[in-house]
Order: structure tokens, then C-alpha cells, then sequence
């Protein structure tokens, strides 16, 4: 079997060993208990996997899974820089169409620290295949980018540096830009910049809210209420790294959604995490459940969290494949100062030991 071949191979172990250790509580059934017959969704997540693999290396990925309402979930793929080189194709196609934004990050830009797929998954009906584009988001966090103007030609979309400078201008001191995010191929073209609000501004949000909603009008986002603004607040005073999301549209406008990452970090003792049922996430994850963004599920979280060597055979031999999964993000949303549903954001991997 070819080595692009294994990797798929390992991306559905991997996907299989989640579904049975609470990922199936969190996004349903990727395939049925008895005859391991795949889902659609898990067909689809497959070829968008599938048709992300460039190079040669085995790239992590994430599961998007919404904490109440339908199971589903979206799927991101993510390579780091170290396993990015000159020369690498996609295996099938050219990526939808992003073949010249990784030929420009491996070639010319010396900055940031990866690049990765965001798949729009769960919205697609039953028998709706999947065509893309998915969104594309560079991370720079703590690396920031030398060559701007060339991620905006290799994505053919020159004119979106002036909306990027002009969002990027706008935010707050204390705001460190995580990622720049296109996207394309949602209504409106909204370009994305997800930044780390520091530890010392955080404090000052949970002390006065009215210093946050200062820095948002500042921007230009004024989708604002009080409702909204008391549980930002109440968010500001608990322990998680605290991610704002602001979006710009192709007129130039700021966007009314306001997307939150809280940053979480479970750890296993004895093999076993307790982060969401019992740790620093148990205040996080109760105050969302009480807000009615979040059901019962959430506390799958605590399970889903593990890392173990499944066996595989490669070249005749029995090796040993490391397949793990862990929390990263709970992400709350307000589009017009509507709460959505929390969702949970899941690091996975599965790479030869």
C-alpha cells in the first residue's frame, strides 16, 4: 500500500478509535456499530481528508462539533511548517484551487507556523457531495507574516489586502492575531483574524465590561447587547485563554457574528482526564449548560481525551500507529447578539511511532 494510501488508512482508524471513545456522543455515528459501514458524513469527511493531503507527511486534523442541537460536525486538516517542502503537490487536484497559497508559504514566506482547511461538512444535505471550497486560515501566532501582499496574490484575491491592513489596524493593543482566515466561499467573502486578547486585558474585561465593548465599537462592531456583553464578561473571569474572531466583508463593513474561542488544556492522570467533569473546564462548560448553549454531551469531553498506539501492518510488518484526541477550544457564537449553540473543537492526530 502507497504511502499516500496509509495515510487514509490511519485517518479512518483514527476517526473510528474517537467515534467509539465519545465521539459518538458529540458528532453521531460516523458508521454503523455492526457493519462498520460508513456514514455519508464520514464518506464525505474522507474525501475532503483525502483531496487535503499534499506532500507526504501526515497532517493533524480537527473535529468541529456543535455541544447541542444535531450531531454533526465540520472537519479541519492542518499542516505545520516543518512538514511542508518545496515541490509538494496535492495528491488529487490542486487543492481546491490552493495550490498556489501553499507554493507561496513554502517557497517565499519565512513567517507563521502553518496552514490549514476548514470543511464546511455539516451543512450539506444527505446526498449533496461536497465540491469545496473549504476556508483557508494561516496561522501566525507569534510569527507573523513577512510576505502579506503575497498570500493575497497566490490566493487571487490582490484587493483584500487593503481589508486585511484595515482590520488588522483596527484591533486593540493587548490583541496578539492568531490566524488570518479566508473565506471565500461564504456569502459576502468575509476575511477573518483570530487574536489572543492578553492575560492583563482579559482582567480588565472581567473588572469592566464596558473596556470590551469599547474596543468592539472601536473596531466597528456594534452588534452589541446587554445580555450579550454580561455573559462576555462572566467568560472574561474564568481561567481559558480568551480568542476573539472579528470578520470584514468584501464592502469593507464589519461583520455581526463575534465568534469566542476559549482556549482549554485537559490533562490525563492515570489515563484519565477529569478537565471538563471535575477541573479548570467544569465552570466553563457548567456556565454554557445553564445558558442552554450546551446539553448533556459535553461531558463526552472528558473521554474523548487520550492518546494510545493502534497496531497496523506496513510493509509486512506490525507497527505500532499513535492516534490521539484532545480538546482544544469551546467556541461560543453571537450573530446579532444571538447566542448559537457552543461547539467543541477536537486536536487529533494519527502519525507512525
Amino acid at each position: 500500500m502507497g504511502a499516500i494510501d496509509k495515510r487514509e488508512e490511519r485517518f479512518e482508524t483514527a476517526c473510528r478509535v474517537i467515534e467509539k471513545r465519545g465521539g459518538r456522543e458529540l458528532f453521531g455515528e460516523l458508521s454503523n456499530p455492526e457493519t462498520r459501514e460508513r456514514s455519508r458524513a464520514f464518506e464525505r469527511a474522507l474525501d475532503a481528508y483525502r483531496r487535503s493531503l499534499i506532500g507526504s507527511d501526515s497532517p493533524t486534523f480537527w473535529f468541529e462539533a456543535p455541544l447541542a442541537g444535531e450531531r454533526t460536525f465540520d472537519l479541519h486538516v492542518y499542516f505545520d511548517r516543518p512538514n511542508l517542502a518545496p515541490g509538494d503537490r496535492f495528491v488529487e487536484g490542486d487543492g481546491f484551487g490552493r495550490q498556489g497559497i501553499f507554493d507561496w508559504y513554502i517557497e517565499r514566506e519565512t513567517g507563521g507556523i502553518g496552514l490549514g482547511f476548514a470543511h464546511d461538512l455539516s451543512g450539506l444535505g444527505e446526498d449533496d457531495p461536497y465540491d469545496g471550497p473549504p476556508a483557508l486560515y494561516v496561522n501566525v501566532n507569534n510569527a507573523p507574516l513577512y510576505d502579506e501582499v503575497g498570500l493575497f496574490e497566490s490566493a487571487g484575491c490582490p484587493d483584500e489586502l487593503e481589508r486585511y491592513q484595515q482590520l488588522r489596524a483596527a484591533l486593540p493593543e493587548g490583541w496578539r492575531v492568531w490566524y488570518i482566515g479566508l473565506f471565500d466561499g461564504r456569502p459576502r467573502r468575509p476575511l477573518r483574524l483570530g487574536s489572543f486578547v492578553s492575560s492583563e486585558l482579559k482582567a480588565a474585561y472581567a473588572q469592566d465590561i464596558s473596556v470590551l465593548e469599547r474596543d468592539l465599537r472601536a473596531i466597528g462592531f456594534e452588534a452589541l447587547d446587554g445580555e450579550m456583553l454580561s455573559r462576555l464578561q462572566r467568560l472574561a473571569g474564568l481561567p481559558q485563554a480568551f480568542e476573539l474572531q472579528m470578520d470584514i466583508y468584501d464592502d469593507g463593513t464589519i461583520g455581526d457574528s463575534l465568534p469566542l474561542s476559549m482556549g482549554v488544556s485537559p490533562k490525563r492522570s492515570g489515563g484519565v482526564s477529569t478537565y471538563f467533569s471535575e477541573g479548570l473546564g467544569a465552570d466553563l462548560m457548567s456556565t454554557i449548560e445553564e445558558w442552554g448553549l450546551a446539553d448533556e454531551r459535553w461531558r463526552a469531553l472528558d473521554e474523548v481525551t487520550f492518546a494510545i498506539g493502534v497496531p497496523e501492518m506496513d510493509d509486512g510488518e506490525i507497527r505500532l500507529c499513535a492516534v490521539g484526541c484532545s480538546p482544544a477550544f469551546v467556541k461560543l457564537k453571537w450573530e446579532n447578539c444571538r447566542p448559537l449553540p457552543a461547539k467543541a473543537y477536537l486536536h487529533c492526530f494519527a502519525q507512525p511511532i
